[in-house]
This record gives structure tokens, C-alpha cells and sequence, in this order.
């Protein structure tokens, strides 16, 4: 028997019941939407497994909604959840045809780098040529063209916009034009491209063929999304043509902040032209009052009435980033302790670039266990070492050579029989032979000193008495270091000429290097990023030569390192990926000015001017105002993730004194409860001063808080502290023993009467 379900929310019944196939669902935040996805889905159960097929936008969302699932399944399992995104979902079903070649990060950079190289040196490059051998230019390329594909825009149809156009435009056509005939060659898709297939193979199906990979499916939800690129929508239509029922989810609402729905109600317009009258539009009421609701019904709203702020709604002031973090890291260390169950966190930013390496080392000293990210390969210590062994050459510049062998990855002995003595006679005949660059300096250098040290050996054999000389004056270890070094520079000059790092790794033997450390998460650090930079190596052609080094450094800023697994307490996430979530508690960092809404960078190379030209002539692609009504947006859904606290911080000033203000958009939210005045009144704003050396008691939460608070109890006879001093003195007594010592020397030294003995 299949198990009882939970009772179905009542919207359920209306979609099913309706003569059209597909139901489009809105709301606002939290009005239920996903839970009546959720039913939808359980619906179509049977004891075989199930036969709806969800769609979600992001791997987050994928997760959330398989775990949620889990948790509404009597059994407390679910066989094989059909819950996926449409990259995945396009994998699937091209895959049960015939695997297809998926041109990865790493690969599309150097493609993109070899295109531009011929057609400038064919002189085919207009605008672009004097900056053809830059890494920015192929970044912006590599983004205007993944934007150009997401909008279901082909070469042809560039063509058609561009018209006679010369300059930058006609540049990007050419290389457009060019990469496309690349991938048409070499069989391989980008992830758009990928799209593009699905859409194609899905057309050529028979009406009643069953779907690719997808037996059995009756029904598909896509759930939680925001909007859908063209391709995605004609895929979506072509899935709905071949099952019994079609759900989609939208979070709108028929309000007055009509500039903050522009995004979901134009995807809503969308969806009304590719399904007709099909589409059945089902709009569900906003849900009871929560604790915050009124926080996010009210932002954007300029006729909202004043009303006193929600419960739960906090704002934070610090100085600096790093205090930021550390007073929300105190935050969360509080509601763990209080007894917030494990995945009821949530810290959100707009971007986490530039602030994901500050939460990981704070919250580490913190002890609060977050899943790290994937770093840059390129900036991963071992692979550094490699591409910089791999640039000595030509030059041999002295600074370079210096900072490999005094690497801890450099190991002399892979090199020839060299030992430790060998690197130090090196760096001494570097420094004291004046050595700037130039391979055959070096080994003018060597040969010069051991002549010298034979020299003065000869002349100690008269004495009676002979210094012994350390290794690096010995006429022995100079000549290895020669030799050494020489071996390492031809290992340069080889990678100089190929390109190849492959031959480096081996004959540096550098998964033995990294297994030299004495931390085990270096070690297995050090091991993923040889694997991700091996896997990296592998995929360049056979026979295809890369232009240099440094186009090679550039396209490894495409790769990741996979970071390690372990437990994580909090979910540290951007908007982008929280925005279908929801959490107890959110902490919302990076709500200051010029953060949140966040700059606009014209990274790429099609401008303002560009896009409303192509749009009359039938190429749509996001302008300027669609990207900011998408802030708002997406700072509406951040608000509306947390159920029970909500707490937005921003910089009040950053590490350099600049003074720093809260941006736009937490002043919209904060208007209609009476600004941060009126929340400052209510004791809701926590402000952290420049220089605050050691935290209120109530917000200590790093074991380094700790003892500066045990010390600072000490020195100023704090009681707030007092009880720290046990612990300090327990955990850490050799630096208390010396903290003692100054403090008997400052109090005892200058106080008028007798003196003490002590002399400090």
C-alpha cells in the first residue's frame, strides 16, 4: 500500500481539477507555494517510485527540496527523488542517446584564448586587437558570449542586430562566430550549448515517444524560480506537451511596488505567451502573520503606515569587516548555544567574493564547523609553487629562483643528489654573488665562491688552528648548489618551451612534497589541487600549443579546487542561492552602501546603448533597470527567508576610518518602523566600535576573546571578566605568567612609597 500522505493544501485540488494541463502558481514570500509543489509531487507517487519530475533552479534548492521529502515521507526514505535543475536534467537525457563532451571552464578559456590570438594575428580584430593578450578581454568575452547563448541568441541572429556595424561589435561577431564552428568541429557543447541540445533532441521527438531517461514521468513542477531563460521556457513547454500536468511557481504579488515584481511578472508574461490558454494562473493569499512578515510586505513600499518593528529584526554597525564577521560569528555562537537546531542558520551576503576567506578563518576561531568553498586553483599554495617554477625561465630573475627553493614544497633531492646544505649554499651564493637574473649568473656566482672558499681553505691549512666553515661557505656544497640549480633551471626552460606542467609534477615528485607537511589538512588540500590541476592538464588537445605561461596561469583561475568535507553547523550562502530557502534565523552581512544593491561592473562588452539598438532589431538582453528591479528582488527574498530573527549588518566605517553608511535598500526596509533611529531607541542596533580590543562579555566568542577579556579583566579590574581568569590561566599559563610579569612591573614600578625588588 503506498503510506498515508500529508493533508494536500487546498490550492492542490484547484490545479488538478483544472481543464488546463498547466497551472501557474504565485504568491508572495512564505504564502506556501512550494508546499503545494511538494504535494503536487507526492501526488503523482506510486509504489514503483515517483512520476513527477522536479525542477529547481540551483544546487541548494535541489538539496532543500529532497531533504524536505525526506522529512514529509512516512518511511523516512523516498526511492530515487526525480529533483533536479535543467543542466542536469539536459546530462540525463542527452546522455541516454549518447554521452556528450562538455567543454568545461578551463577548456572554453584557452578555446577562447586561441581564437582571438588567430584572428588578431590575421588581422581580422578591429577594436579588440591591442588588447588581445589580455586575460580580461577573455573574460569579458567568455561572458558576453555565455549571456548571449542564455538569451537563446545565435551567431546568425547577432549578424542580424549587429548589421554594419565595426568596432567592438563586428569584433565580438567574429570571435562568436568563430567559437561556435570550433565546438560544431570538435563535437562539444558548453553548458548553454547543452541547453540548446536538450531543446533540439526534445523537438525531434515523436509525440507519443516516451521521454529519454524520464520513463514513467506523468507530471513536472518547476519550483522556485524567478525566471527562465528562453531555452529553458521552450524546454519546459516541450516536457508539458508530453505529460499529464505542468506546475510552475512564482513568487508574485499584485501590490504597489510594482518595480521590485518587474522580473517575475515579465517571466509570468512569458510563460502567458508560450502556454496560452493552457496556462491556468491560480494566486494564493499571503500566509498567516509570521514574526517578520511585516518586515518584507512592507519594504519597497513608499505609502506603507509607520508600525513599531517586528520582534526579531536587528541591526549590526561595525567597523571593519573583520569586525563584522566577528560580532556575527558571536551571533550565531549564541543562537547554537541557546539550542538552534543544525541547519536553522543562515549567513547571507549578496556576493561572498572578497568575504568568504575572512567567515572561514573567523568562524574557525570561533569553532563554529561551516562547509569551505572551492578555491581558485591557481591559488592553492602547491600550484603556485608549480607555476612559479615553471616562470623562472627565460629571465631566472633572482627573487623568483629565491622564492622556490625556499619553498617548503622544494625538494632538492628529485633534482640530483642535493640535500638542505645544497639550497643554503645556493641562496648565499645568490646574495653575497650580487645575482639579479640570467641563467649563467648563477653559475658564474657558484663557480666564483667555491673558488674563493677553496682559497681560504688552502690558506687555514697554514694555521694552526681552522675556523670550521659553515655549509654554505664549503667549496662542496657551492659546487652542488650550482649543479642544482642548473637542473631546476633546465626543468623550467623545458616548461618555457611546451607549456607542459605535466612533466614538472613528476619530476618534482610534488605528491610527495605535499605529503611532507605535518598537518593532515594540508596534506589533503595539497592532494585534491595536484588532482583538480592533472585533471586540468589532461584536457588540453593533444598537439595544441598554448601562447604562454601566463595564458595558462589565467585559464586555471577557471578551475576549482574541491574543498574537504565536513559537518557544517550554518549554511554560509549568496542570495542567489539562499533565495528559495528558508531558515529560523538569517544574518544578512553586507547591507551597506554599495553593497546592497550591489554595483554594476561593465565586465561585459556589449554596453547600455548596444542592448536597446538589438532590442528593436529582436535581440532582448537584460538592461541596466532589469538588473536593478533583480536587486530588489532578490533583497526582497533575503529579508523573507527567516521565520523567527532577522539581522542585517553593514560597515559603519571600514578598516581605514572611511566612514561607511547603510545602503538603499535596508533604509527602504527600516522606513516604515522609524528608520535606525527608532531601532537604535529600541536597543535593536549592536554597534562595534574602531579598535575594539575586547568584546562585551555577552559577545565573546573565540578563545583569543576569551583571554584578551581574562587580561583586560586583570588589568582594569573588570568584573564583567573576572571569572575568565581561571580559564586563561588553565588554558594558556605561560602567556599569563608573563602578563603577570608586566603587570607587577607597571603597578609596583611607578607607585609612590617603597620600592619593590623587582626590577622588571
Amino acid at each position: 500500500m503506498t503510506p498515508p500522505r500529508p493533508n494536500p493544501p487546498p490550492a492542490i485540488q484547484d490545479i488538478l481539477a483544472a481543464s488546463a494541463r498547466v497551472a501557474l502558481l504565485t504568491g508572495p514570500a512564505a504564502c506556501g507555494k512550494t508546499e503545494t509543489a511538494l504535494a503536487f509531487y507526492e501526488h503523482f507517487a506510486s509504489e514503483d517510485g515517483p512520476r513527477c519530475l522536479l525542477l529547481a533552479p540551483n544546487a541548494p534548492a535541489v538539496a532543500a527540496l529532497r531533504r524536505r521529502l525526506l522529512e514529509r515521507s512516512p518511511r523516512g526514505a523516498t526511492v530515487s527523488p526525480h529533483v533536479t535543475t535543467f543542466a542536469a536534467l539536459a546530462a540525463r537525457v542527452l546522455a541516454a542517446r549518447q554521452p556528450v563532451r562538455v567543454l568545461p571552464a578551463f577548456q572554453r578559456h584557452l578555446l577562447l584564448r586561441r581564437i582571438v590570438s588567430e584572428l588578431s594575428a590575421a588581422g581580422q580584430l578591429e577594436a579588440l586587437a591591442p588588447i588581445a593578450d589580455t586575460g580580461g578581454l577573455i573574460d569579458s568575452l567568455d561572458r558576453s558570449i555565455a549571456e548571449l547563448k542564455r538569451a537563446a541568441v545565435d551567431p546568425e541572429a547577432l549578424a542580424a542586430a549587429v548589421g554594419r556595424q565595426q568596432g567592438k561589435n563586428a569584433d565580438l561577431l567574429r570571435v562568436y562566430r568563430r567559437y561556435q564552428q570550433c565546438l560544431h568541429e570538435t563535437q562539444a557543447y558548453d553548458l548553454e550549448g547543452q541547453m540548446w541540445l536538450l531543446r533540439d533532441r526534445l523537438a525531434e521527438l515523436p509525440a507519443d515517444a516516451p521521454l529519454p531517461a524520464l520513463g514513467g514521468i506523468r507530471a513536472v513542477a518547476a519550483v522556485v524560480f524567478t525566471d527562465f531563460t528562453p531555452t529553458q521556457l521552450r524546454v519546459l513547454a516541450l516536457l508539458a506537451e508530453r505529460v499529464e500536468r505542468t506546475l510552475v511557481t512564482l513568487v508574485l504579488d499584485d501590490d504597489a511596488r510594482q518595480r521590485m515584481w518587474h522580473w517575475t511578472r515579465r517571466t509570468r508574461d512569458n510563460l502567458r505567451r508560450a502556454f496560452g490558454d493552457g496556462l491556468r494562473e491560480i494566486a494564493l493569499p499571503p500566509a498567516g502573520p509570521l514574526p517578520l512578515q511585516p518586515a518584507w510586505e512592507k519594504v519597497f513600499d513608499i505609502d506603507a503606515p509607520s508600525a513599531p518593528p517586528p520582534e526579531g529584526l536587528e541591526i549590526v554597525a561595525a567597523a571593519g569587516s573583520d569586525a563584522e564577521i566577528a560580532t556575527v560569528a558571536a551571533r550565531v555562537k549564541r543562537l547554537l548555544a541557546d539550542g538552534a537546531p543544525v541547519g536553522s542558520i543562515a549567513v547571507v551576503a549578496r556576493s561572498l567574493e572578497g568575504r568568504r576567506e575572512a567567515i572561514e578563518r573567523i568562524f574557525a576561531e570561533c569553532d563554529i564547523p561551516i562547509a569551505p568553498a572551492p578555491v581558485v586553483l591557481s591559488n592553492v599554495p602547491i600550484v603556485r609553487f608549480v607555476l612559479d617554477v615553471a616562470s623562472l625561465a627565460p629571465r631566472f630573475a633572482f627573487r623568483d629562483v629565491l622564492r622556490v627553493i625556499q619553498s617548503s614544497y622544494f625538494r632538492p633531492e628529485t633534482l640530483g643528489p642535493f640535500d638542505r646544505a645544497a639550497v643554503a649554499a645556493a641562496q648565499a651564493a645568490i646574495h653575497q654573488g650580487n645575482v639579479l637574473e640570467g641563467r649563467d649568473a648563477y653559475a658564474r656566482a657558484c663557480e666564483r665562491l667555491t673558488r674563493r672558499a677553496e682559497s681560504i681553505r688552502e690558506d687555514e691549512r697554514d694555521e694552526d688552528e681552522a675556523a670550521p666553515a659553515s655549509p654554505a661557505e664549503s667549496p662542496a656544497h657551492l659546487a652542488a648548489a650550482g649543479q642544482m640549480l642548473e637542473a631546476l633551471f633546465g626543468l623550467s626552460a623545458q616548461c618555457g618551451k611546451s607549456h607542459n606542467l605535466r612533466p614538472l609534477l613528476v619530476a618534482l615528485d610534488l605528491p610527495a612534497a605535499a605529503r611532507g607537511s605535518d598537518e593532515p589538512a594540508i596534506i589533503a588540500r595539497d592532494l585534491r589541487a595536484l588532482a583538480a590541476l592533472d585533471d586540468a592538464l589532461s584536457q588540453i588537445p593533444p598537439g595544441e600549443a598554448l601562447a604562454d605561461l601566463d595564458a595558462l596561469r589565467r585559464a586555471l583561475a577557471a578551475v576549482r579546487c574541491p574543498p574537504e568535507r565536513r559537518e557544517s553547523l550554518v549554511d554560509v550562502l549568496d542570495v542567489l542561492d539562499a533565495r528559495s530557502l528558508r531558515y529560523d534565523h538569517v544574518l544578512l552581512v553586507g547591507a551597506g552602501e554599495g553593497e546592497l544593491p550591489r554595483k554594476f561592473d561593465d565586465v561585459s562588452l556589449m554596453g547600455e546603448t548596444d542592448r536597446a539598438a538589438w532590442a528593436r532589431r529582436g535581440v532582448r538582453l537584460d538592461s541596466r533597470s532589469d538588473l536593478a528591479a533583480r536587486e530588489m528582488l532578490l533583497f526582497y527574498l533575503a529579508v523573507s527567508r527567516a521565520d523567527r530573527s532577522l539581522a542585517l549588518s553593514y560597515l559603519e566605517s571600514d578598516s581605514s576610518g572611511r566612514p561607511g553608511a547603510p545602503g538603499n535598500f535596508l533604509l527602504s526596509l527600516l522606513q516604515p518602523f522609524g528608520g535606525v533611529e527608532a531601532l537604535a531607541g529600541a536597543g535593536r542596533v549592536e554597534t562595534v566600535p574602531p579598535g575594539q580590543f575586547v568584546p562585551p562579555p555577552a559577545r565573546l566568542a573565540s578563545r583569543r576573546d576569551a583571554f584578551n577579556g581574562a587580561v583586560a579583566g586583570w588589568f582594569r579590574d573588570e568584573p564583567a571578566h573576572a571569572g575568565l581568569l581561571p580559564w586563561a590561566a588553565q588554558a594558556q599559563p605561560e602567556k599569563i605568567a608573563r602578563c603577570a610579569a608586566g603587570l607587577f612591573a607597571r603597578h609596583r614600578r611607578w607607585t609612590a612609597g617603597g620600592c619593590d625588588c623587582f626590577d622588571g
